[in-house]
C-alpha cells in the first residue's frame, strides 16, 4: 500500500489485503483482523492472550492482538449486523507528519516482535524503497500544490526518515 497498489488494484486480496480486497463486508464472516475502531474480545479470549500490547502507540495494537487471538486458537468475526460509523482520519489528518512517523515506529515494532530482527530490517528495507518510489511520484504534485499533495509528500518523507532510523530502543 505505501506506493498505491492498494488503490490500483484494490479488488486484490494480494495488493489490499487488509480491506479483504474491497470484497463486501456483507460476504465476510471469518477474518484474520479487524480495525481497532470496532473491536470485541471476549473475556475468554483476553485472559488467554492479555491485553492489547502497550509498546505500541496508535497503530498496530490491534493487528498484534488479533495475531495473537488467532495464535491462541480462537476464531475473529465480522459481526455484519452491527453498524458502526468510523470518520477516518478526522484526528490523524491535523497530525498527518507525526502520525506517519508512528505508524513507522508501531510496524518496525510489530515486525521485530513477530518476526525478530530479520522481519524488523525486512520492513525497515521495504518499506524505505517503497516509500521513497511513493515521493517520486509525489513530487511533482507537491510542487504544483494539487490536492493534498504536499501534506502527503511530508508525509512520506517523515516515515521514510522514520524507516531509515530505526527503532533506538
Amino acid at each position: 500500500t505505501a506506493i498505491g497498489f492498494a488503490k490500483l488494484f484494490s479488488s486484490s486480496k494480494y495488493f489490499n489485503g487488509y480491506l479483504y480486497g474491497e470484497r463486501a463486508i456483507e460476504s465476510l464472516d471469518e477474518v484474520d483482523q479487524i480495525e481497532g475502531s470496532c473491536l470485541m474480545i471476549s473475556e475468554a479470549a483476553r485472559k488467554a492472550i492479555g491485553n492489547l500490547d502497550e509498546q505500541f502507540f496508535i497503530f498496530f495494537e490491534e493487528v498484534d492482538w488479533c495475531k495473537r487471538v488467532k495464535a491462541a486458537g480462537f476464531e475473529i468475526h465480522i459481526v455484519n449486523e452491527a453498524e458502526v460509523i468510523h470518520k477516518v482520519s478526522t484526528t490523524m489528518g491535523r497530525y498527518f507528519e507525526f502520525t506517519r512517523t508512528i505508524h513507522a515506529q508501531s510496524a518496525m515494532k510489530y515486525f521485530r516482535k513477530h518476526g525478530g530482527e530479520i522481519g524488523y530490517n525486512a520492513i525497515r528495507n521495504a518499506m524505505s524503497k517503497a516509500l521513497f518510489t511513493r515521493a517520486l511520484f509525489l513530487v511533482i504534485p507537491a510542487l504544483l500544490n494539487i490536492g493534498d499533495s504536499r501534506k502527503r509528500f511530508a508525509g512520506t518523507l517523515a516515515e521514510r526518515r522514520s524507516y531509515k532510523e530505526g527503532l533506538t530502543a
